[in-house]
């Protein structure tokens, strides 16, 4: 390839890699809200958040604690480097502990936390909107 298509080429990259990264960087910041937005009791729902490329979660509820989250934000975060452009088909984060709909939607006597629709409506400002 000549002087100007290898150029373009590398032009091409850097765009690729820039939009890559704003968009993961997005994901994270999106998914530190929802970990963030978690009630916490013990820290157990807060340590649940799990987060795949391509696939789906763990089965089964980790029987750790993580009532800061930031273990937990830097697990997804870890995972999120994963992400390409692409090649990514798919990211599914999850929390397999039982409760997990009653945080999110509340029931009679607890007021819903809402902190997977909450951290959805940020997502735009998150990508710099």
């Amino acid at each position: 390839m000549g002087k100007f298509g290898d150029s373009v080429e590398r032009n091409v990259a850097t765009i690729k890699s820039a939009i890559e990264n704003r968009i993961r960087q997005a994901l994270k910041n999106t998914f530190a809200d929802v970990v963030m937005g978690t009630p916490v009791d013990t820290g157990l729902a807060r340590a649940n958040w799990q987060c795949q490329i391509d696939g789906m979660s763990q089965d089964g509820v980790i029987r750790e604690t993580d009532p800061a989250g930031a273990n937990t934000i830097a697990r997804i975060a870890a995972e999120l480097e994963n992400f390409r452009i692409g090649k990514t088909r798919n990211i599914c984060l999850t929390n397999n502990v039982p409760y997990i709909g009653f945080l999110e939607y509340g029931t009679m006597n607890r007021a819903p936390a809402g902190m997977v629709r909450n951290a959805i409506a940020n997502f735009e400002r998150h990508m710099g909107r």
